[in-house]
């Protein structure tokens, strides 16, 4: 964590301010500025006299494995690039194939970090665009950890994981871009997610909704 140091001084002045727009609070605080108009952002919380950056936001990106079609991993490799030149963490299921390698490798040509949440408990089939791998032993119940620890998930076209990871990722609240999905699947998640779902008809407007909803 990147950290800022703030000087407690005698003097300092406990107040609460207001909620800046776009910001979690009101944040209660003591500082040597007793002007009320500032604030400290609420993207830093107070640790032992220091305040420490959170981590970045970390965008999920979700598809087949070997079912993918030559238009998914293009649309991943892309989506990946475009993350990192975002700012944030790219985090897949960390495997050697499909949209999660693409999209890692995208990610990675644009100078991005990344983290593969992955299913067994040790390497073996891990991509070598992973800068973080997680080996979790979980099987598929690894999915739950994918979309829990997404800020937001994007599914590069659909298949029986990646289903199973927009419903979760739905159940606990978290927004997520479709692309290239049918439109069956994209009814019923539509149906089912309500405003949680935005539909992207190419890599651009995928990457223009994460935008909007996560700044």
């Amino acid at each position: 964590f990147d950290q800022q140091h703030i000087d407690f001084s005698a003097q300092s002045v406990c107040h609460s301010v207001p909620q800046p727009t776009g910001e979690v609070g009101p944040l209660n605080f003591c500082c040597g500025d007793s002007d009320p108009s500032t604030y400290i952002r609420a993207d830093c919380l107070p640790i032992s006299g220091t305040f420490a950056k959170m981590p970045k936001t970390i965008v999920g990106v979700m598809g087949p494995g070997e079912g993918a079609t030559p238009e998914d991993l293009i649309n991943a490799e892309e989506l990946g690039k475009r993350i990192a030149a975002a700012g944030w963490l790219l985090l897949t299921g960390g495997r050697d194939e499909g949209v999660m390698d693409a999209a890692a490798k995208g990610a990675k040509a644009a100078g991005g970090e990344t983290i593969g949440i992955l299913p067994t408990k040790g390497p073996g089939s891990t991509s070598t665009h992973i800068d973080i791998a997680i080996y979790t032993d979980l099987g598929q119940g690894r999915n739950s950890v994918n979309v829990l620890t997404s800020n937001a998930v994007v599914a590069v076209g659909m298949g029986p994981g990646t289903a199973s990871e927009v419903s979760l990722a739905l159940k606990s609240g978290k927004p997520v871009v479709m692309m290239t999905a049918d439109k069956e699947a994209v009814a019923f998640f539509s149906k089912l997610g309500g405003p949680l779902v935005t539909v992207a008809a190419d890599v651009a407007a995928a990457a223009a909704a994460l935008k909007k909803t996560l700044e």
